[in-house]
């Protein structure tokens, strides 16, 4: 007998077909394990090695010493020996005054002098005179006394007209500005002709000594203790802007005080400067050794992962993944000094540490095969 089946009947049957075969598929999906494939990974070694724990800092270039120049005397200026941004040398003349009249009051003390000497001749020979005849009786003791006076007076009057002619010469002296160290002269404030005063608050020129010159440094407060015990060791290399070494040098001071708001203190650098690369005023960049470690564990900075717990590296140990803590003492851009679980030679994952987890088997790159 012929079976006659009907279109939604035929639907049917192909509904149920599907959902064996789907149930077949299912079936054999379960019963076979997915392949693991160990991750690719890179890694590096962990060196032992010196290292020197370095700061990267700024500083300011400041003039070893400074002079502000000014008059020491009410006058004129009558010539100017120097020119902005001149170089000199200690002793050299900077300004002359008009000392006209000191040397015309010194001419005049001076002949006061020779009549002062003059006098106090006179007077001591008529005070030995008379202290002779007062001892043979001869004079009176009124008479002695008399001479005595007028010899102590001309004493006291040559003794203040040669301190009044000390007192010229200085303010002569003074008329004649020198510079006082050697260094570099700023802009002239007070030109040819103009008239000065003692009291004047502003200077004639700023003398600024470059050679050695100082660069102080802004270190912060929690490497203090690091750098006090280092103190002596300690050197400096100084960079310009654009990354150039200019000079190496060693620190000669740290500020006694704090700043307070910073949290940090000065340290003071001082350079040999004779090319004068350096210039007070300057910002430099300045790299300070603090501290050297011997025989340092040193691992990539790659491998060096940050977490709430702390460092932690993964180490490949026989192809196996194994998590580790460590501390993290200092770093450089491409480096860092550990403490931990760790000898030289051990491998850290430096690349493709997002895709293991401790326990885990991976495989190291070809390129990082040794």
């Amino acid at each position: 007998m012929k079976i006659q089946l009907t279109q939604p009947q035929w639907r049917l049957l192909g509904g149920i077909g599907i959902l064996v075969l789907s149930l077949f598929w299912l079936f054999l999906a379960r019963g076979s394990a997915p392949i693991q494939v160990p991750p690719i990974v890179k890694v590096a070694p962990v060196k032992c090695q010196d290292m020197v724990h370095q700061l990267n800092l700024i500083g300011s270039v400041t003039a070893s010493e400074s002079v502000a120049i000014k008059s020491r005397l009410d006058s004129q200026i009558m010539e100017v020996f120097i020119k902005d941004g001149a170089v000199v040398k200690k002793g050299d003349r900077l300004f002359q005054l008009d000392d006209r009249d000191l040397k015309a009051q010194l001419l005049q003390s001076e002949a006061v002098l020779k009549s002062n000497e003059a006098e106090i001749i006179r007077a001591q020979k008529k005070y030995e005179r008379d202290t002779e005849l007062a001892k043979r009786g001869v004079a009176a003791k009124e008479q002695l006394d008399q001479s005595t006076q007028t010899y102590l007076a001309a004493q006291a009057s040559l003794a203040a007209t040669q301190a009044r002619i000390t007192q010229l010469k200085t303010q002569i002296d003074y008329a004649n500005i020198r510079s006082p160290i050697d260094g570099v002269a700023g802009t002239i404030a007070i030109t040819l002709g103009n008239v000065v005063k003692v009291n004047d608050t502003a200077s004639l020129v700023v003398i600024n000594k470059v050679d050695p010159i100082y660069v102080d440094i802004a270190l912060p407060q929690r490497y203090f203790s690091t750098v006090q015990a280092n103190f002596k060791k300690l050197k400096v290399d100084i960079y310009n802007s654009e990354g150039q070494l200019l000079k190496v040098g060693s620190i000669a001071a740290i500020q006694n005080t704090l700043d307070v708001e910073a949290r940090t203190l000065i340290l003071r650098a001082q350079l040999d400067n004779a090319d004068h690369k350096l210039w007070p005023g300057m910002y430099v960049d300045v790299v300070l050794g603090i501290q050297k470690v011997k025989q340092a564990l040193v691992a990539p900075m790659k491998a060096i992962m940050r977490t709430q717990k702390g460092s932690q590296v993964y180490q490949v140990i026989e192809s196996k993944v194994a998590l580790k803590p460590v501390t993290v003492k200092f770093a450089t851009a491409t480096e860092a000094v550990v403490d931990g679980d760790l000898k030289a030679g051990d491998e850290l994952i430096t690349d493709g540490g997002f895709n293991v987890k401790a326990g885990m088997m991976v495989k190291i790159s070809k390129d990082d095969k040794r």
